[in-house]
């Protein structure tokens, strides 16, 4: 998903505990992944919303079959 290494990964944790401060930086961390996971959750409905609409739709973009042998005017 994110091509962050150990080092870079290091970095913004100093950053986040230098900017925030030690007591409130478990509350970020738990509210940052509480976002994440409803972020992942909706993504996953729209997913899921988006294959039933497509199942539901029937073959030719709903045209109808004519019969053989019959021609329009």
């Amino acid at each position: 998903m994110l091509n962050i290494s150990a080092q870079e990964l290091l970095i913004i944790l100093v950053i986040a505990l230098l900017v925030v401060g030690p007591q409130r930086l478990p509350a970020l961390g738990k509210s940052i992944g509480k976002g994440l996971r409803e972020l992942r959750k909706a993504q996953d409905e729209v997913k899921r919303t988006i294959n039933l609409n497509l199942d539901d739709e029937p073959p030719n973009g709903g045209a109808r079959a004519r019969k053989p042998g019959r021609t329009s005017p």
